[in-house]
């Protein structure tokens, strides 16, 4: 953890890599790591997104607030979706 870090973007951001699948200790495979933050929480966003069907879902996918992730995809030119869930 860096000394301009807080304790919760350090949680956040351990989130954001097992969620995307970034951190594998035991393979063997090369880790390709995001150029920065912004590019892993873009992409961790992305994927929530696409995973959960929903803003709402996806955030809480996160563990961030709904009004947190809009803001977001603002900042990261995310595009809102509709939901994408399939009802029976």
């Amino acid at each position: 953890m860096t000394a301009t870090m807080t304790v919760r973007e350090h949680y956040l951001l351990n989130l954001l890599y097992q969620a995307i699948g970034v951190i594998d200790a035991l393979s063997e495979n090369a880790i390709v790591m995001p150029t920065s933050l912004a590019t892993l929480e873009r992409s961790a966003i992305i994927q929530a997104l696409d995973a959960a069907g929903d803003q709402v879902a996806a955030a809480r996918l996160l563990g961030i607030s709904p009004r947190v992730i809009d803001y977001k995809m603002k900042a990261h030119g995310i595009a809102r979706r509709r939901d994408l869930r399939v009802t029976a």
